[in-house]
C-alpha cells in the first residue's frame, strides 16, 4: 500500500514538471514573436541620373536677350481713355498714335484761346490805324504852327495823342503775346490727350483699357526697340572662360545645343559683382534673326573651356531650398537602397536647371522631387523609367 502511494506521488509530480516546461516554452515563443518587427515597406522614388559629359559639348550659360532701348509710356494728364489703336506685339513707328485720352474741355480752352488772341490782334490793327491818323494830324499841326496859323498847344495837344496811341498799341501787343501764350498751352493740353510711342519699336506690354480713367503719370504702354538685340550673361571670376572684347559667342534656346544666333561681345562690367562674385558680359547679335527681347537663351561656352559640371533638374531641391549662385546645398540621392544627403557646390542657376559644380558622380541617382518627410537612411525603390 505505501509502494502504491509513493509511485503515485512520483508520476505527479513528473507530471506536473512536463506541464510546466511547456508552457514556459510556449511563451518563450509567444515573446520572441512579439519583439520582431514587422517589415517596412520601401517609399518609390523618381530619379534622375547623373550622365556623363559628351565628349566636345559645349557647357550652357544662362543669358536672356534684350534691347537697350526701353521705355515706359506715361499718361501726361488726367482723363478717361476713349481710343486704342495698338495692342501688345505690335509695331511702331515714332510718334505714331498709341491712344487717345478724351479731350472735350481742353479743346473748347483751345477755341477760347484761340479767339482772344484774335480779338487782340483786331484791337493791334486798330490802334495801328489810329496812330497812322495822329501822325498825320500832327504833321499837320507842325505845318500850321510853322507858318502861324495855329496855336503851339494844339501842336502838342496832336503830340499827346499820337503817343497815348503808340502806347496803347504797345498795351495791346503785349496782351496780344499773353493770348497767343494761352492759346499754345491750351494747345498742349490737347497734344497731351494723344499718347504716342517715343520711338520705333514693339509695344512689350499693354496696361492702358479703353474706357478706364488714368491719372497723370500713370503707366500705360511699355515700348522696347526690335534691334539690336544684345545677350546680358555672367560669369565666375574663377571661370577658366574669360571672353574678351570683339570674341564671338554662339547662342542656344533653353535645353538645346543647336546653335541659333552668334553675337560679339561689346561690354564687359568694370566690377565683380559682390553678391556671386561674378562679371557680366554684354554681347550684340550679328546677322538677322527672328528672336525677340526677352528669350531665354543659352550661351555656349566653348568645349575647349568647359569646366566640370552638371545641370540638373531644379525639382531635384526642395521646394523651400533658396538657391544661389556660388553655395553649396543639399541633394537626396539613392545610395545601397536607401536615401542619402548629399552636399553640392551650384554654379549658374536658370529658370529649371541648376548648374552643379561638384559633388556629383556620374551615374548617381537623384531624388526628383524630394517626397516631404523623406530623411536620409529611409528604404527606397526606384520607378523604371
Amino acid at each position: 500500500m505505501k509502494s502504491a502511494l509513493g509511485l503515485g506521488l512520483v508520476f505527479g509530480l513528473i507530471l506536473t514538471g512536463c506541464r510546466s516546461e511547456k508552457s514556459m516554452t510556449l511563451s518563450s515563443a509567444t515573446t520572441a514573436q512579439a519583439s520582431t518587427p514587422a517589415a517596412v515597406q520601401p517609399i518609390t522614388v523618381d530619379v534622375f541620373e547623373v550622365a556623363a559629359p559628351a565628349e566636345g559639348r559645349t557647357q550652357p550659360i544662362p543669358a536672356v536677350l534684350s534691347v537697350e532701348g526701353t521705355a515706359a509710356v506715361l499718361a501726361k494728364r488726367d482723363g478717361v481713355i476713349i481710343r486704342l489703336e495698338v495692342q501688345e506685339g505690335a509695331r511702331v513707328k515714332p510718334g505714331q498714335m498709341l491712344a487717345q485720352l478724351e479731350d472735350d474741355d481742353s479743346r473748347m480752352q483751345l477755341r477760347q484761346a484761340e479767339l482772344e488772341v484774335t480779338r487782340w490782334q483786331y484791337e493791334e490793327r486798330q490802334y495801328e490805324a489810329t496812330i497812322k491818323v495822329n501822325r498825320s494830324e500832327l504833321g499837320r499841326q507842325q505845318t500850321l504852327g510853322s507858318e502861324g496859323l495855329t496855336s503851339q498847344s494844339e501842336t502838342e495837344r496832336a503830340q499827346y495823342k499820337l503817343e497815348v496811341s503808340q502806347q496803347e498799341l504797345e498795351k495791346t501787343r503785349l496782351a496780344t503775346r499773353m493770348a497767343q501764350a494761352r492759346a499754345e498751352a491750351a494747345k498742349l493740353e490737347v497734344e497731351k490727350t494723344v499718347i504716342r510711342a517715343p520711338f520705333a519699336g514693339i509695344i512689350t506690354q499693354r496696361l492702358a483699357k479703353l474706357g478706364a480713367s488714368v491719372v497723370r503719370n500713370d503707366k500705360l504702354f511699355e515700348v522696347s526697340q526690335s534691334s539690336p538685340l544684345e545677350v546680358r550673361f555672367q560669369l565666375a571670376q574663377d571661370d577658366p572662360w574669360q571672353p574678351r572684347l570683339g570674341e564671338q559667342v554662339q547662342l542656344a534656346l533653353t535645353g538645346e545645343q543647336r546653335v541659333i544666333a552668334k553675337a560679339r561681345l561689346q561690354r564687359l562690367a568694370p566690377v565683380a559683382d559682390a553678391a556671386s562674385n561674378a562679371r557680366s558680359y554684354v554681347a550684340r547679335l550679328t546677322g538677322t534673326t527672328s528672336l525677340i527681347p526677352g528669350t531665354a537663351v543659352f550661351v555656349l561656352r566653348p568645349a575647349s573651356q568647359s569646366r566640370s559640371s552638371s545641370w540638373i533638374p531644379r525639382a531635384a531641391f526642395a521646394a523651400t531650398e533658396m538657391l544661389q549662385r556660388d553655395s553649396s546645398a543639399v541633394l537626396l540621392v539613392v545610395e545601397q537602397g536607401k536615401s542619402a544627403a548629399r552636399t553640392v557646390w551650384l554654379g549658374a542657376l536658370a529658370t529649371d536647371q541648376v548648374e552643379v559644380r561638384s559633388g556629383l558622380m556620374t551615374g548617381d541617382q537623384i531624388i526628383l522631387p524630394p517626397p516631404p518627410g523623406l530623411k536620409p537612411g529611409t528604404l527606397v525603390t526606384v520607378n523604371p523609367p
